[in-house]
């Protein structure tokens, strides 16, 4: 599987946090999932997503900043599909989450404006 770092403020504390996490590319952009990897809680580094519109993004060592937009819905479902395509054990680890359903984020790059 793909990973890729994101760099979010705290939302609560505002200090920038870096993860890496796997990540599923789609539609120009990356899915990421909130698995925890199956455990009852879901990833504090989600949390921090939701509190936000944009977050940095380092993949394959090129970083740029992205939109970020919680899945729900019809949404949900497709990108949940193309990630269970590129990597199914998601499917067990939702499972064992359960009745947690995974947060699914879709990141997309912001087009740099020309100066």
């Amino acid at each position: 599987m793909a990973s890729l770092r994101v760099t979010v403020a705290g939302r609560l504390t505002g200090i920038p946090r870096t993860t890496t996490l796997s990540c599923t590319p789609y539609r120009g952009g990356f899915l990421v999932v909130g698995s925890n990897w199956g455990r009852p809680q879901h990833p504090a580094w989600s949390a921090n997503l939701l509190a936000v519109s944009e977050v940095s993004v380092d993949h394959n060592g090129r970083a740029s900043a992205a939109t970020v937009r919680a899945l729900t819905g019809a949404d949900r479902e497709h990108a949940w599909s193309a990630i269970l395509r590129e990597w199914p054990n998601y499917r067990i680890a939702q499972e064992i989450a359960y009745p947690r359903v995974f947060r699914i984020f879709e990141l997309t790059p912001v087009a740099s404006v020309a100066s």
